[in-house]
């Protein structure tokens, strides 16, 4: 699945890329809500802590290999047989967001160290709403790919109809070059 995404996101980035106009960063001005200029960012709420992290001392698991997949660590880790393993697999990924490649649950990054949920943490979700936000992760993750395969077959056309007008060029350009060549009495 990785690498059909990979391939199918190559050519969308490099038209992208070269459709993007860069912005410099100094360039960028921030602007207060009263209209003074501002020299950093300010924050309105104070900046929390990640609500699953907890005081007790952290376990970890890892490196993870290419082979391992998060249901095969989660039912590994689980902490007993009253909690699920759903439960679990989303403790692991709410206490790791930077272990998953875009934060995509089902991309797990090879070598990634991972802190080990506690029994509260896997708790802090049912297991049929573990099973439903994996689902509604699952189901974006659908309508991504079908937008991406939607843009692919579009940017497909547009090459076939670029390489077919070329063609139509070239031909013209060496029937051009034989009447030339036809009509030239020496």
């Amino acid at each position: 699945m990785r690498q059909f995404l990979k391939h199918l996101l190559v050519p969308l980035v490099l038209v992208a890329v070269t459709q993007i106009s860069f912005v410099s960063a100094e360039s960028i001005r921030l602007t207060g809500p009263n209209g003074e200029l501002q020299t950093s960012p300010q924050f309105s709420e104070p900046v929390t802590r990640n609500r699953f992290a907890s005081n007790e001392p952290s376990q970890f698991y890892g490196p993870t290999s290419s082979d391992e997949t998060l249901w095969r660590i989660a039912s590994q880790l689980r902490p007993n047989n009253q909690v699920s393993v759903q439960q679990t697999l989303l403790a692991i990924y709410r206490l790791n967001p930077q272990a998953f490649e875009n934060q995509n649950i089902h991309t797990l990054i090879p070598q990634s160290t991972l802190r080990i949920p506690s029994l509260a943490q896997v708790t802090s979700v049912s297991t049929q709403e573990a099973v439903n936000i994996m689902l509604r992760i699952r189901l974006a993750l659908m309508a991504l790919m079908c937008r991406l395969l939607v843009l692919f077959r579009l940017l497909q056309r547009r090459l076939r109809q670029a390489n077919h007008h070329l063609s139509n060029q070239r031909l013209r350009h060496q029937s051009q070059k034989c009447q030339l060549q036809t009509v030239t009495p020496w």
